[in-house]
């Protein structure tokens, strides 16, 4: 695949800061013709019906929202909407949905319940390539005041997205079905 085939049309869910901007400032040095989602424009809309005329031929598309348990069902309306095309989506996941903690932690509940439904949707259909990025503790503000996260060796999201994204390229380079990523950090 050309890689300037994969960022014709990017669609990004999740970009004011963190891991999401990262992204942004990432696929930016590629193609200008980038949509930005944010959660305001999900809320209003509550589901990507509103947003077709936003993300028709997106070749793209990076889910890297936070909406709890809202974000399995944009994933599942996302392949939906790209079925039997040769769009990529891109699902940020957390290496935490594979942690047992002491006590339930909902953030961890919601990211297995989102890596469960990338698993389901890859066994239905390789079209739309989906792709579930598992990363570690991020250096971001989402983790500021969480004490075990402070006590961690953290990942700079721009180079971890670099790190994503290339791998990610040379897999379509190669046309392979990559089908996850983890990365966790060295503690």
């Amino acid at each position: 695949m050309n890689i300037n085939d994969t960022y014709r049309k990017v669609v990004i869910f999740g970009t004011t800061r963190g891991l999401g901007k990262a992204f942004l400032n990432y696929i930016s040095e590629n193609t200008k013709n980038i949509i930005e989602i944010n959660r305001n424009d999900w809320r209003v809309l509550g589901s990507i019906q509103g947003l077709k005329s936003k993300i028709s031929k997106a070749s793209l598309v990076i889910c890297n929202s936070h909406l709890g348990f809202q974000t399995s069902n944009l994933i599942y309306e996302l392949s939906d909407y790209f079925s039997g095309s040769a769009t990529t989506i891109i699902v940020i996941g957390s290496v935490t949905s594979d942690v047992v903690k002491d006590q339930p932690n909902i953030y961890n509940i919601e990211k297995k319940t989102i890596e469960n439904t990338v698993k389901q949707l890859q066994l239905y259909s390789s079209k739309p390539q989906i792709i579930l990025v598992k990363p570690g503790w991020i250096d971001s503000e989402m983790i500021k005041n969480n004490t075990r996260a402070r006590k961690s060796n953290k990942m700079e999201p721009n180079n971890l997205v670099s790190y994503i994204m290339s791998t990610i390229e040379e897999s379509l380079k190669r046309k392979f079905n990559l089908k996850s990523i983890s990365i966790d950090n060295f503690n």
